[in-house]
């Protein structure tokens, strides 16, 4: 559990910067950007995403502190959907009991059946 605020920016950090730095699209659009034309530029590329994800981090502040508000309702149902949407098998009847099982209506059968691989 994150103890202060000092400990959960620290953690932003250290997951920001690692993903930040992992090789992607964004990291060879900044080096070429950097090697084109100067280091001012690619500081430009590589400061787009706080301008973009800036909208997306308050909706998010704004979604979570309208559940807050909710109280135990709300953290039910989101508890709720969560456990739901993480286990899928529970959605799917089992049939073992009336004959042979059949991998399209047990277990994670119905999920096999959208996977490319047998």
């Amino acid at each position: 559990m994150i103890a202060g605020p000092a400990t959960a920016l620290l953690t932003g950090a250290a997951l920001g910067l690692s993903a930040g730095l992992s090789p992607g699209p964004l990291l060879a659009l900044v080096i070429v950007q950097t090697l084109t034309y100067s280091v001012r530029e690619g500081v430009k590329v590589a400061a787009a995403p706080l301008v973009t994800d800036l909208p997306i981090v308050l909706a998010a502040l704004a979604l979570t502190a309208g559940l807050a508000v909710c109280g135990a309702a709300g953290g039910s149902a989101l508890r709720a959907g969560t456990r739901l949407a993480s286990t899928p098998s529970t959605i799917v009847p089992n049939n073992q009991a009336s004959g042979p099982a059949n991998p399209y209506t047990t277990g994670m059968g119905a999920w096999k059946i959208a996977s490319p691989t047998p």
